[in-house]
């Protein structure tokens, strides 16, 4: 949705932090309004706008429920570019050897608690790095910090997501071989 901005579809605050209940309250209540059952008797050209605006607030309820997206949207609309789109990837020596460590660790667990207790560290530091990406996005919006440090923030944030999302595929794996 990186053309549009999901704030402004679902009629929020362009901000990282956000109630996700009051998020959730307002999908359904633009998605109401401009659902494609409510538009069945009218002439062709504006069910199929409805189609394509219900099909965008879809779109932007997703995009604003996961925290790397949000992050992104946020980043998109300061103008701050976004490591991985395009040519612009950046990531210190310090964080590539980070990212390198943690995916032989995973590589290496062989039982669900290890992955656990792995699972269980890396959503601490996802949670973290939530917490820092937000205050970050502030600092520059106030014009107190360069856009760089959102930008290596962001990629951690994405690649601690990923690399949960990996934990939990393997733990799911390894809990169905033990049964």
């Amino acid at each position: 949705m990186s053309a549009t901005n999901p704030f402004g579809i679902l009629k929020q605050q362009p901000r990282y932090k956000i109630d996700i209940d009051a998020l959730t309250s307002a999908y359904l209540e633009v998605q109401n309004s401009c659902h494609p059952d409510r538009f069945i008797n009218q002439p062709k050209e504006v069910q199929l706008e409805a189609q394509n605006k219900s099909a965008a607030v879809n779109a932007a309820y997703q995009e604003l429920k996961d925290p790397v997206k949000r992050a992104a949207a946020v980043m998109r609309l300061m103008k701050i570019s976004i490591p991985g789109e395009g040519d612009n990837t950046v990531a210190d020596e310090a964080t590539l050897m980070e990212a390198m460590e943690l995916r032989e660790k995973l590589a290496e667990l062989e039982s669900p608690a290890e992955l656990q207790e792995f699972i269980a560290a890396a959503s601490d530091k996802f949670k973290d790095l939530q917490n820092e990406i937000d205050q970050e996005i502030l600092a520059v919006s106030k014009n107190t910090h360069e856009s760089e440090r959102v930008r290596a923030v962001y990629l951690s944030l994405n690649f601690y997501a990923k690399l949960i999302s990996s934990a939990q595929q393997q733990y799911q794996k390894l809990s169905v071989k033990i049964r």
